[in-house]
């Protein structure tokens, strides 16, 4: 992540720390991620970058063939994952280093497989959960992107073949009930021809699952 662009944009900007976090996240957050110590969660980045007219790809547009590269080996990888080619997909992410991994988006995404990986194929529970938390207490900790509810299913599918059967119905439940909320209507959805949109958004995250 080009860190010095961002730092470079707010100072061309005149923009102190302390007027540049306000109502974002703490100065310290803020201190942190410009001298490279730590990177602040999606939704507090988007906001810094917001202020001073970047977004977090812009951040990444030094790494972009790389990134790009990444993100077809990672989707690839998801699929075998889907059609369980374990093999193909361990073989994968031994493969990638994960300090090449600039991007927010794209170190959930490895973590999240790697996880779930580990949870189909009985890996010690700490293992999995390492790389679960990777999404949860770090890079999504506002938990709002999609990769919190993958994180949920990979955490039931691991407590499940532990026979842990009330750790795993405390996750899929979080799953579904996150379903209902953007379903909101399952009449709607299941008819279909009373909104395309809404069907479209609906099959998309199913998809999804």
């Amino acid at each position: 992540m080009d860190i010095a662009r961002f730092v470079e944009r707010r100072k061309s900007l005149h923009i102190s720390q302390v007027r540049m976090c306000e109502g974002i996240c703490t100065q310290s957050t803020l201190s942190k991620f410009e001298s490279g110590g730590h990177v602040p969660s999606l939704k507090i980045l988007s906001k810094l970058c917001a202020r001073i007219g970047l977004s977090i790809d812009d951040l990444n547009e030094s790494n972009k063939i790389s990134a790009n590269q990444l993100k077809t080996n990672l989707d690839s990888l998801e699929r075998n994952l889907v059609m369980e080619n374990y093999q193909c997909v361990l073989k994968g992410l031994s493969k990638i280093d994960e300090q090449q991994l600039d991007s927010i988006l794209l170190k959930m995404q490895f973590y999240y497989l790697r996880g779930l990986m580990g949870a189909l194929i009985n890996q010690p529970p700490e293992e999995v959960l390492y790389d679960f938390s990777q999404i949860l207490n770090d890079l999504d900790e506002t938990h709002e992107t999609i990769f919190t509810q993958l994180v949920y299913v990979g955490s039931g599918v691991m407590y499940n073949r532990l026979k842990q059967t009330d750790r795993a119905n405390f996750y899929f439940k979080k799953v579904h009930a996150f379903i209902r909320n953007v379903l909101k209507d399952e009449k709607l959805y299941f008819n279909g021809s009373s909104s395309t949109v809404v069907g479209e958004q609906n099959i998309g995250v199913l998809i999804t699952w």
